[in-house]
């Protein structure tokens, strides 16, 4: 495989775990004897939109500067609000936000944590972190409707332009929610960590659409 311009040869290494599960994090070797870790380079795309996704702060300190939400909040302001997740679905423990960056803290609910999962990367996780998106989003249109009167859109997910794994994904987990530009067509780059702050997985443009035909929701 060409990965270089000098044109290197690389060995892509995936190790497995075991026949359900994959332990993605790749190295590269070079015919020139050199080992890089695929994310290295996968990143380059992130530093270049301003994204520091190696800067990141999960500590109570680097928290603080966010605005906390506790995970009971997050689900009643979403279900005011016309969305309703079911109790396996409920994996944000904590929700930190800013305009612009959205922190959740991620863990598997009781009611699954017992059980294997044949999972590289759990359902419930990767949908939590898309719900962290959500809830910024209806805290901001809450926001736009003290200041002009407005009310709050549906939004459902819609599109999802890659997917990207390094490493084993835990059940406690924290995703990270970088919008790209704003205006009435967001595009969100979300990251997600163990914690100890380690990349594991990275999802680029990810975009919702906002239901039309459907009454704007006043505040209950």
């Amino acid at each position: 495989m060409e990965v270089t311009e000098r044109g290197d040869n690389a060995d892509l290494k995936v190790l497995s775990r075991d026949k359900k599960q994959l332990y993605a994090q790749a190295i590269c070797e070079l015919s020139s004897g050199q080992q890089v870790l695929a994310e290295d380079q996968s990143f380059s795309h992130l530093k270049a939109q301003g994204i520091r996704f190696d800067e990141i702060d999960l500590s109570a300190a680097g928290l603080a500067q966010y605005r906390k939400v506790p995970a009971a909040q997050c689900y009643d302001l979403l279900r005011r609000h016309g969305i309703t997740h079911k109790t396996r679905l409920q994996g944000i423990k904590a929700l930190y936000f800013s305009p612009s960056t959205v922190i959740a803290q991620l863990q598997l609910p009781s009611i699954l944590a017992n059980k294997q999962s044949p999972f590289s990367v759990h359902p419930c996780l990767a949908d939590s972190a898309l719900q962290a998106i959500s809830i910024l989003a209806v805290a901001r249109d809450k926001a736009k409707q003290t200041r002009d009167q407005g009310g709050v859109q549906t939004r459902v997910p819609f599109a999802i332009d890659r997917f990207q794994q390094y490493r084993e994904i835990p059940l406690n987990a924290w995703s990270v929610g970088h919008v790209l530009n704003d205006g009435k067509k967001e595009i969100w780059t979300i990251v997600i960590y163990d914690a100890q702050s380690n990349v594991c997985a990275v999802l680029d443009g990810y975009r919702q659409r906002i239901l039309s035909g459907v009454p704007r929701l006043s505040e209950a």
